[in-house]
C-alpha cells in the first residue's frame, strides 16, 4: 500500500500529493531511499529529479525535522567545477536570508563523496504547475511578481544574481489563512553569480533557461541585477497569458529573438489584461537594461501602483490648466486702464514684469519685439529711421542674451529635478533595505534571547544537579554531565545567533553610512544648482530692466 512518507497516511494508487499535509508523493524505488546521509539525514522519498541533481524528502534523525535534500549527480560530484557550482547555491542563499527565498540549513559531503544541500521542506506547488492549469488573474499575478521582486531585491543587495528565474524555480505555498495571498519562495540559486566572486569557468558560458534569458545574457555581455528583472517580465507574461513572449522551434532561435525581436503584446493573446499591466510587462522586457526598472524595489512600487489602478476606481482628474496664465501671451493693445507712460507711441503694452523677468522672459520679449517691428514698419511705410532700427537691434541683442540665460535656467531646472529624483529613489531603496534589515534584526535578536534564556535554564538545572550529586545522589552525576553537553550545544547556538545579529547590525550601519554620505552629496548638488539658478534668474531680471529702459528710450524716440 502506498503511504505518505511524512505522515504515513494510506494513499490511493496514482496520487501525487498527500491530502493531509500536502507532501509531494515521489518515488520510493530509489537506491537512496532509507539511507542515512552524513549520519544525520534519513532519506524518505524522491521528490524530483533534474539535470544536475535529485531532490529527496528526508528527516533529521536527531531532531526529527523534515527537510528537502538536493544531492548532486554522482558523476558530477567528481567534477571540481560542478561541485563548486553546486555549493555556490548554499553560499549565495545563506548570504540572503529572506522570507521569499528558500532557506538552506546545511550542506556538505557524505562519507561516500555525495555533495548535498539541505533546504527547509515546504509543501507547495511550483508556479509552472499552477500556470499549466490555467492563466492567473492579473491581480494575483502582480502579487506573485511583487513577492518575487522582494526576494530578488534582497539577493541583489547582497551581490547575488539568480540568472535562472523561471516558473519551475518559484514555489507557491498555501495561504496562511483562508482567502489569503499566495506565499512565494524562490528556489535554485545553483547558477547564481556572486558579484564579488570570479566566474567558475573562463568562458562564463550560459547556463540559464533559453525561454527566460535576458538579451545581455544571451549575447554574452556583462550582467547585473536587471537581467533577473527581464526574466521576471517573462514569468509575469506567462502567468497572464499562459505563453512565452517569443515563439521558436529551437533554443538558439529563441536566444536570437530575445536579443533582436520585440515581444508579443500580452493583450493580443488575452484581451482582458488591463493596459497598465501590459505596459509594466513590456517595460520589463525591453532589450536595453538601462530602460528597465532601476532595481527590484522600484519595480515593487510600480506593481503596487498598477495593482491599485486595476483594483480601484479610476482617480478623479482635475484640470487646472485654465486657471494658469498663458505661458507666452500675445502682445495686447492698450485699454483705457493701461498706464500711458508704459505704452509707446506704437500702441503696444510692454510684457508683464513677472513674465518678462522670469524663465519665460526670452519668449515673451521675443514675441513683443516681433510685434514692435511690425508696428514700426507699418507706421513708417517700410522705411523707418536708421536710429529707430538700431535701437530695436540693440533690444534684439539683449533678447538674444536673455534667451541664452533662459536656456541655462531650463538646464538647471532639469538638473535639479534629476538630482531630487535620484535622491528620492535612493532614499526609498535604502529605506526599504534598512526596514527589511531592521525586521530581520528584530527576529534574530528574539531568537538569540530565547537561546540565551534556555542556556540560563540549563545552567541552573546543572547547578541543582551538581548540588544533588554532592549530597550523594548517584544518578545526579549523569544528569549533570548530560546537561553539560546541552550547555555546550547552547553555547554554539548562542555564538551563531550573536554573530548573525552582529552581521545585521553591521549591514545596517553600512547602509546608514551610505545614506548619510549620499544624502550629503545630493544636497550639495541640489544647493549648488539652486544657487546657479538664482544667479541666472537675477541676470534675467537685469536684462528685463535693460529692455524696459530701452523701450522707454524707444518711446521717446518714437
Amino acid at each position: 500500500m502506498l503511504r505518505c512518507p511524512l505522515c504515513a497516511t494510506a494513499l490511493d494508487p496514482g496520487v501525487t500529493r498527500c491530502p493531509r499535509d500536502g507532501v509531494a508523493i515521489g518515488s520510493t524505488e530509489d537506491p537512496l531511499v532509507g539511507v542515512v546521509l552524513a549520519n544525520r539525514y534519513r532519506i524518505l522519498a524522491r521528490l524530483a529529479r533534474g539535470g544536475m541533481a535529485t531532490v529527496y524528502l528526508a528527516t533529521h534523525i536527531l531532531i526529527g525535522r523534515h527537510a528537502a535534500i538536493k544531492i548532486l549527480r554522482s558523476d558530477l560530484c567528481r567534477d571540481p567545477v560542478q561541485r563548486d557550482r553546486f555549493l555556490r547555491e548554499a553560499r549565495a542563499v545563506n548570504r540572503i536570508d529572506h522570507e521569499n527565498i528558500v532557506q538552506i540549513v546545511d550542506y556538505g559531503e557524505s562519507d561516500d563523496g555525495r555533495i548535498f544541500l539541505v533546504m527547509e521542506y515546504l509543501p507547495g506547488e511550483s508556479l509552472h504547475h499552477r500556470i499549466s492549469r490555467g492563466v492567473l488573474p492579473p491581480l494575483r499575478a502582480l502579487d506573485i511578481a511583487s513577492q518575487i521582486s522582494s526576494g530578488l531585491g534582497r539577493a541583489h543587495q547582497m551581490g547575488v544574481i539568480h540568472r535562472d528565474l523561471k516558473p519551475d524555480n518559484v514555489l507557491l505555498l498555501p495561504p496562511a489563512a483562508a482567502g489569503g495571498r499566495d506565499r512565494v519562495k524562490l528556489l535554485d540559486f545553483g547558477i547564481a553569480k556572486l558579484l564579488d566572486q570570479p566566474s567558475l569557468t573562463a568562458s562564463d558560458k550560459i547556463f540559464g533557461t533559453p525561454g527566460y534569458i535576458a538579451p545581455e545574457y544571451a549575447s554574452g555581455a556583462p550582467l547585473d541585477h536587471r537581467a533577473d528583472l527581464y526574466s521576471l517580465g517573462v514569468v509575469l507574461f506567462e502567468m497572464l497569458t499562459g505563453e512565452l513572449p517569443f515563439e521558436a522551434e529551437f533554443p538558439a532561435d529563441l536566444l536570437l529573438k530575445h536579443m533582436l525581436d520585440p515581444p508579443r503584446s500580452p493583450r493580443s493573446l488575452r484581451a482582458d489584461i488591463p493596459l497598465a499591466v501590459e505596459l509594466l510587462v513590456l517595460r520589463l522586457l525591453v532589450k536595453k537594461a538601462d530602460e528597465r526598472f532601476r532595481d527590484a524595489f522600484h519595480l515593487i512600487e510600480e506593481i503596487d501602483r498598477v495593482s491599485a489602478m486595476v483594483s480601484g476606481p479610476a482617480p478623479e482628474i482635475t484640470l487646472v490648466a485654465q486657471s494658469l496664465p498663458s505661458m507666452v501671451p500675445e502682445p495686447v493693445m492698450p485699454t483705457a486702464s493701461s498706464p500711458l507712460d508704459a505704452v509707446g507711441s506704437f500702441g503696444l503694452a510692454p510684457p508683464d514684469e513677472t513674465l518678462g523677468s522670469g524663465i519665460q522672459g526670452a519668449r515673451v520679449w521675443g514675441r513683443y519685439l516681433d510685434a514692435l517691428r511690425g508696428a514700426v514698419q507699418e507706421r513708417f511705410r517700410g522705411a523707418p529711421p536708421q536710429a529707430l532700427v538700431a535701437h530695436i537691434a540693440a533690444m534684439d541683442e539683449v533678447v538674444g542674451r536673455l534667451r541664452l540665460r533662459v536656456e541655462l535656467l531650463d538646464e538647471h531646472k532639469r538638473d535639479i529635478l534629476e538630482v531630487e529624483s535620484r535622491g528620492r529613489d535612493f532614499r526609498r531603496t535604502m529605506g526599504r533595505a534598512m526596514d527589511t534589515l531592521s525586521k530581520d534584526g528584530y527576529a534574530l535578536a528574539a531568537e538569540r534571547d530565547v537561546i540565551a534564556h534556555e542556556r540560563e535554564s540549563l545552567v541552573t538545572a546543572r547547578t541543582h544537579a551538581m548540588e544533588r550529586a554532592q549530597k550523594g545522589e548517584a544518578h545526579a552525576v549523569g544528569i549533570a554531565d548530560a546537561l553539560l553537553w546541552r550547555i555546550a550545544a547552547s553555547d554554539e547556538m548562542l555564538r551563531d545567533a550573536v554573530g548573525r545579529c552582529e552581521d545585521v547590525e553591521f549591514q545596517l550601519r553600512e547602509l546608514e553610512t551610505q545614506l548619510r554620505r549620499l544624502n550629503d552629496t545630493h544636497q550639495q548638488e541640489h544647493d549648488a544648482l539652486l544657487a546657479a539658478m538664482q544667479d541666472a534668474l537675477m541676470e534675467c531680471a537685469e536684462d528685463d530692466q535693460i529692455l524696459r529702459s530701452q523701450l522707454t528710450a524707444l518711446r521717446d524716440a518714437g
